[in-house]
């Protein structure tokens, strides 16, 4: 059979056309591919004898870069792999680090209003109030009627949540709270506009957060189950959203401020976002397949590339289960054998 090169992303049924050069190729990418639990025997490959969920392909659906530092993400059940499940129906919040297995996300954040209790404050929300693509995530929090949108650079991220008019803006950092036990935290303001701290739950993230509304204060609160903090921001005009940029780092606050400095602090959200999609569609554009993909293929192989480089580390080879032997090829490296059910090696 005659081998047909092809951009991973544009079909084979028809050669590179004007039309597909003018699409952006991340528009290929379903970011919530691989996100829903398991339960047909034909997907697991085996019957179920017990009630528990199985696990499904442990992926996130948030905003990130390839091979960050930083994956923010929203978490609908903790200690579940990726903390992402397609069928729940609550957010717990927005978490800084992810690589699909069962420990990290980090510091968990949530826009609330009006009074919550720190054992009940989670957000019912709707698919069809929510998207996602490469570098970006929104979701629309139906308890507290807050469009939340997430965006983010290699070690940084960006909160963008639109209150509705006339409410208190609040935010709930569950910092005892992780994948892993949660050995010690803190949070503090520090600068009107700013906020800081760590959370140690086995790798210790340190955090630096720039505001454009002044932090007013930042309470604890405590029930007999659960413990939150709570940031309250002097929001004299809520008819702009709350932004917060926040810079991490594993070493301390000062390095976790200097990349957010780096990296985003004099940028608005619209221009990280399309510098997050632009760094994604150039890493898409250089992948080469040898191989005549289905239409259904033409769909699942950039998401398994996106799931692939979403990871916080580089990786030279990688599997596709279920399809046949795929080649990809880089404009600057060596070509790469892709086998199903083959192993991945790394390098960090």
């Amino acid at each position: 059979m005659k081998k047909i090169f092809i951009s991973i992303l544009i079909s084979t049924l028809v050669s590179i056309t004007v039309c597909a050069q003018e699409k952006q190729l991340t528009t290929y990418v379903n970011p919530f591919l691989g996100t829903a639990t398991l339960w047909n025997p034909e997907d697991l490959g085996y019957v179920r004898t017990i009630k528990e969920r199985t696990w499904g392909a442990e992926v996130f659906p948030g905003a990130s870069l390839p091979n960050a530092m930083v994956q923010v993400s929203p978490v609908t059940q903790f200690r579940s792999g990726a903390g992402y499940q397609y069928e729940d129906t609550v957010i717990y919040g927005f978490t800084h680090t992810n690589k699909g297995h069962w420990n990290l996300l980090h510091i968990p954040l949530l826009p609330v209003t009006g009074s919550i209790s720190p054992s009940n404050y989670c957000s019912t929300f709707s698919h069809n109030n929510e998207s996602a693509q490469p570098g970006y995530y929104q979701v629309f929090l139906q308890r507290y009627g807050i469009n939340a949108e997430l965006t983010s650079t290699l070690r940084c991220a960006y909160h963008k949540y639109t209150f509705p008019q006339g409410e208190e803006m609040k935010l709930v950092a569950d910092l005892t709270r992780a994948n892993n036990r949660v050995k010690d935290w803190s949070i503090n303001k520090v600068g009107d506009y700013a906020f800081a701290g760590y959370q140690d739950a086995d790798e210790k993230l340190y955090f630096y957060a720039s505001c454009n509304y002044p932090v007013m204060d930042i309470r604890q609160l405590k029930d007999s189950v659960h413990e939150i903090s709570l940031v309250s921001f002097r929001n004299a005009d809520t008819k702009l959203p709350l932004e917060l940029k926040i810079g991490f780092s594993f070493v301390s606050i000062e390095n976790a401020k200097m990349n957010l400095e780096k990296e985003m602090i004099h940028k608005n959200f619209d221009q990280v976002k399309n510098e997050a999609n632009e760094t994604w569609n150039k890493l898409l554009s250089k992948i080469i397949v040898e191989v005549e993909p289905t239409v259904k293929e033409e769909y699942s192989i950039p998401a398994c590339i996106d799931r692939f480089y979403g990871l916080p580390y580089v990786a030279i080879s990688m599997a596709i289960l279920g399809m046949p032997k795929v080649i990809l090829q880089t404009k600057d490296f060596a070509t790469i054998p892709i086998h199903p059910f083959g192993t991945t090696t790394e390098t960090n």
